[in-house]
């Protein structure tokens, strides 16, 4: 018989001049997760999985249960709402007080966005499914159309589709090639909030609006014999919230950025794909940097450098060497040469050159005029504040880990297997021959004997250890948590353990427990 309600305790289990830990409660037989946007906890009374055949509930951050209602589906927190569902009802929202706020009487349900989520609607009599909008107050707003696809609230305006095959259910059409796009395929339109078509669907790619601007695709669509679809002639453009082509539907193919959600620039690829090259424009259309690169790399920083391909990077995607090219100064500021490049803070660039004496490839840091700061031998270099981890990588041998400081100074030689790194702290965990893990300073003296299967650092605390299993699977092993210097705080008996914040989530076969980290100030 599952457990209704936890077991409360308040006892200190551990203690030290830098923090505490108190078990709070105990839930038998139950798995727990915490909701990062609420607080709230996610309890599992029964089953195996929050939204297949499993049964559960939420409780309060201090494990108590918060609510006697059920749910056979319990999501994640969006907007604060919870979108749950309750046998023989439907879907429906609960919000963080436990106060249903939406029915549960729906067939299908989106989760909130933006204020607003898309539910549906089952007739009883034929079968028919039937989409709304509703609001936070369960206020129900009908669509225009039935349409076959309707996406989120974006900037005010939902993405909807008369092709795309089943709803809300992320079913996309059947395309006959690869595309960056795939996902956003279909014959596009969009509505507004109150469920009134504001742009009729005619786009055969479309994405979400973004600065009050959407990237959207002109073409048609034909199925070949295996009754897949492609496009023979594809226009793309970007319009705003009346239809308008801010920029028109004239290019190969447009794409933002990544990581650069403040861009004021777009990729864009002119001139066809068999004569055509990449450039960049701006939101209206016009060229800041004419189309005469055979590719672009995917990142622009501070808008304003960007890597460049002169051949075609997929001929041999590890071995086709980029250049670097700066808006501002309207110029190449390095040929291609780098077979990596990042883009660094400081202004400077990590690229990937082929050492001619060690005959591999290397990483490296150079300033702005390409000299490097310091001689590297290493396969790759990962920045941690004023240190980088330093791997060498040597044809098919086992590479091996170790630890310069920002002006290239050897602190810790390539001979160890490094897992984690501590650089408040100054220390390393560490894998020896045999794959164990253990813990050593920065001078090479071993703090915790290797014996691990895996070490992780938490918060500069203490570590979650782990024996058994594989290093990188979750589900194999067993977890605990000790000091650095050694000391046990949780034993290794845990199936699993997370670290949320100020709880220490532990579970284990019979139940998981609760415990509350306090760290001194």
């Amino acid at each position: 018989m599952k457990q209704e309600h936890p077991i409360i305790y308040d006892d200190l289990i551990f203690k030290n001049d830098m923090f505490c830990v108190t078990k709070i409660c105990f839930w038998k037989d139950c798995s727990l997760w915490k909701d990062r946007e609420t607080g709230l906890l996610k309890v599992l009374l029964s089953g195996n999985s929050f939204n297949y055949k499993g049964i559960s509930t939420l409780a309060l951050p201090n494990g108590e249960r918060a609510t006697n209602q059920e749910f056979w589906y319990l999501d994640d927190s969006s907007e604060e709402l919870f979108k749950v569902g309750v046998e023989g009802k439907g879907y429906g929202f609960i919000d963080k007080n436990m106060r249903m706020v939406v029915s549960p009487k729906y067939n299908r349900a989106q989760a909130f966005h933006n204020g607003f989520a898309v539910v549906s609607v089952l007739n009883s009599d034929n079968a028919n499914e039937t989409y709304l909008l509703i609001d936070k107050n369960g206020k129900e707003y009908q669509i225009d159309k039935n349409y076959n696809f309707i996406g989120e609230n974006s900037k005010g305006l939902y993405r909807v589709s008369d092709l795309r095959s089943i709803g809300i259910t992320n079913n996309y059409i059947n395309l006959a090639y690869f595309s960056d796009y795939e996902n956003d395929t279909g014959f596009w339109g969009y509505i507004d909030t109150s469920g009134k078509e504001i742009i009729k669907p005619q786009y055969i790619f479309a994405l979400d609006f973004e600065k009050e601007l959407a990237i959207v695709c002109k073409g048609k669509w034909v199925k070949n014999e295996e009754g897949k679809y492609y496009s023979e002639n594809e226009q793309w453009g970007m319009i705003d919230k009346t239809g308008r082509e801010t920029v028109l539907c004239k290019f190969d193919e447009i794409q933002y950025f990544s990581f650069s959600e403040n861009s004021q620039y777009l990729k864009a690829h002119y001139g066809g794909w068999k004569t055509g090259k990449w450039g960049i424009i701006n939101f209206s259309g016009e060229w800041v940097v004419e189309p005469i690169f055979e590719d672009l790399d995917y990142e622009i920083f501070n808008d304003d450098c960007f890597a460049f391909y002169s051949v075609d990077k997929w001929s041999d995607p590890d071995d086709v060497p980029m250049g670097i090219y700066s808006i501002s100064k309207h110029s190449v500021i390095f040929e291609p040469q780098f077979f990596e490049v990042d883009f660094l803070e400081n202004g400077n660039f990590k690229v990937a050159t082929f050492d001619k004496e060690l005959n591999r490839k290397v990483e490296q840091i150079i300033d702005s005029s390409g000299k490097p700061l310091f001689k590297s031998i290493y396969t790759y270099l990962f920045q941690c504040g004023d240190y980088y981890i330093t791997i060498i990588r040597k044809n098919n041998e086992q590479q091996k880990y170790g630890l310069i400081d920002r002006f290239g100074n050897e602190i810790l030689s390539n001979n160890y297997g490094l897992d984690v790194i501590s650089i408040t702290q100054k220390f390393i965990a560490f894998k020896n021959e045999n794959n164990e893990c253990g813990l050593m300073n920065f001078d090479g003296k071993i703090i915790i004997e290797p014996k691990y299967t895996a070490i992780r650092n938490i918060q500069n605390l203490f570590l979650d250890v782990k024996i058994g299993g594989k290093a990188g699977l979750i589900d194999e092993g067993k977890y605990g948590l000790i000091t650095i210097k050694g000391e046990v705080i949780l034993p290794i008996k845990y199936k699993s353990i997370s670290i949320e914040d100020d709880v220490i989530i532990a579970r284990e076969e019979c139940g998981t427990t609760l415990f509350k980290l306090a760290v001194k100030q």
